[in-house]
C-alpha cells in the first residue's frame, strides 16, 4: 500500500486544514493506521490480516464517540488523533459492543506474520486489567500522521486542540502508548509535555495532567 500519487505535490502541506473526524473518514483512518502502524512506518508486511491493526486501534473510537476526534486533511485526510475521554467507560464499551464481533472475525489461533500481529490477537482474546494509574490519567489518544504531513506542526496542532477540549470537559489526564523504537515520536511527545508513566520491553506508557 502506498500513499496517493498527489501527495507529492508540495502544496498539498499548505493547504492542510483541521476538523472533527467523521464516520465516513473511516477508510481513509483505517488506510493510515496500516501505512503508519510500524512506529510510524509502513506495517502491511506485519500482517496476515491487514484490518485488524484499525478494527482494534482506529475503528473503533469513531463508534464510540463523535466528541474527541479530529483529522488533518488536504484533498484527503491526511492524519488524524482519536481519543476516549474515559478509558474505563471506553474499555468496557469495546468489552461489551466491539470485540465480540472481532474475536469472530479473528480467532485466536490464525497464523500470523509477526509478533505484534500475535500480540494484537492476545489483545483482542485476552486484555489486561487496566492499571491503577489510569485514574490520573483517564483519557487515552492514538496519533497518526502520514509522513507529507509530519514535521509541519500539525501533530503539535492536533495535541493542543486535545488539550484545550480535555480542559474544558475538566478530564484531569490523557495518556498514551509508544513503541521503545520510535525515538522521535518519543521526542515530540516529551516535548509536548507528556512524562513517563510506565515502560515495559517494547513501549513506553506517557501521561500528561490536563
Amino acid at each position: 500500500m502506498t500513499p496517493a500519487p498527489y501527495l507529492n505535490d508540495p502544496t498539498v502541506k499548505s493547504r492542510l486544514s483541521l476538523r472533527p473526524a467523521r464516520r465516513d473518514d473511516l477508510a481513509q483512518l483505517q488506510r493510515i493506521c496500516l501505512l503508519t502502524g510500524k512506529n510510524g512506518s509502513d506495517a502491511t508486511p506485519l500482517f496476515n490480516h491487514p484490518g485488524l491493526l484499525s478494527d482494534y486501534f482506529c475503528s473503533p473510537y469513531l463508534y464510540y464517540s463523535q466528541t474527541s476526534n479530529w483529522v488533518v486533511e488536504a484533498d484527503a485526510v491526511m492524519g488524524y488523533l482519536l481519543c476516549a475521554l474515559d478509558t474505563r467507560d471506553y474499555n468496557a464499551w469495546l468489552e461489551n459492543d466491539w470485540l465480540p464481533a472481532l474475536r469472530q472475525r479473528y480467532a485466536q489461533q490464525l497464523p500470523c506474520n509477526s509478533q505484534f500481529e500475535s500480540f494484537l490477537l492476545e489483545l483482542i482474546h485476552q486484555r489486561p486489567p487496566l492499571p491503577t494509574w489510569v485514574d490520573d490519567y483517564p483519557a487515552h489518544l492514538h496519533i497518526d500522521l502520514l509522513p507529507e504531513a509530519q514535521g509541519q506542526g500539525y501533530g503539535r496542532l492536533l495535541i493542543n486542540t486535545l488539550l484545550e477540549s480535555l480542559r474544558e470537559q475538566a478530564v484531569s489526564g490523557v495518556h498514551l502508548g509508544v513503541g521503545k523504537a520510535n525515538p522521535k515520536a518519543i521526542m515530540f511527545y516529551k516535548a509536548m509535555g507528556f512524562e513517563l508513566i510506565e515502560e515495559d520491553q517494547y513501549a513506553l506508557l506517557l501521561g500528561q495532567r490536563c
